[in-house]
């Protein structure tokens, strides 16, 4: 990574780096939670890139795996952090629903609903329609794996009922995080938990498994913002001409890498120096374009 920010030695900051570099890229992508900001606090740096990427006609968006906050509450907690983005900027895993169901022509169709889907629903706005009722699945087309806090044992229960009378019914978790961090500093279990215990029960009930995850570091979230970065821009964009700025190694780095951007991990969030360094060489191994300090 020579010239690019050695792992022990980052760059100091992207707007610095960005300033000298703005032929090199067409668009910008940024993760928010440990890029932009970090709980309530906006991060070092993050409203003067954000001031030069819109001077500069930069196109940008801001990607979130969290589909249970819809994107006024993100915007509400941007705008307390101090930082000004407009709606069209931010791209929920929840977004990526659009897609899937037009793909796979579901719009119409009754979904079990584990939990919940930002407010007002991503799932509704692309043409599903919801059942929270446990006593409903059976007469349902697929399951919906949510978010926040619900009955997980019930909710389980009848969605593993559905899918063993209906093995062809899709199974959609748009947020695959196995983890987050809540507001008091702890971690909670995330969706992404919740679809691995499903995962292990259908494969020890001989149902075969067909997870679909939606967001990050899978491609249809990556999709779902490309097309609109490209309608912002009003032409086509090279991949490789499109900066991922991220501090998680796996959803956001080897995400957009596997998408075809340029990646750079930002030292102020999920990963570490230590963390980067200390992973095993090989196939596995996350390397990042770039490695910077902060924003």
């Amino acid at each position: 990574m020579s010239g690019n920010g050695i792992v022990g030695r980052p760059l100091p900051s992207v707007a610095a780096w960005l300033a000298d570099r703005r032929e090199r890229f067409d668009a910008v992508v940024m993760d928010i939670d440990g890029v932009l900001v970090l709980g309530r606090r906006a991060l070092p740096g993050s409203r003067e890139l954000l001031e030069q990427l819109r001077a500069r006609a930069i196109p940008f968006s801001l990607l979130t795996n969290a589909a249970n906050i819809s994107v006024e509450q993100r915007l509400r907690g941007l705008r307390e952090a101090g930082l000004s983005v407009g709606p069209g900027r931010i791209v929920s895993s929840g977004h990526a629903l659009e897609g899937y169901v037009r793909e796979n022509r579901l719009a119409g169709r009754l979904f079990f609903l584990m939990g919940s889907l930002g407010a007002p629903g991503y799932a509704e706005a692309a043409g599903l329609r919801l059942t929270r009722n446990p006593g409903d699945p059976a007469r349902c087309d697929g399951v919906l794996l949510g978010e926040g806090r619900y009955d997980v044992q019930s909710a389980v229960d009848s969605a593993v009922s559905l899918l063993r009378l209906n093995p062809a019914a899709p199974l959609v978790c748009p947020n695959p995080d196995i983890f987050y961090p809540a507001s008091d500093g702890s971690f909670r279990a995330g969706s992404g938990a919740v679809a691995a215990l499903m995962e292990m029960v259908l494969h020890t009930c001989g149902c075969p498994s067909r997870i679909t995850y939606l967001g990050k570091p899978y491609a249809p979230i990556f999709r779902h913002n490309h097309r609109r970065l490209e309608r912002a821009a009003g032409r086509s964009l090279p991949r490789d001409r499109v900066l991922m700025l991220g501090d998680s190694l796996h959803g956001d780095i080897r995400g957009g890498a596997d998408f075809g951007y340029r990646t750079a991990l930002v030292l102020t969030g999920a990963t570490t120096v230590e963390a980067l360094l200390g992973q095993a060489d090989g196939d596995g191994a996350v390397r990042p374009d770039h490695v910077f300090a902060r924003l």
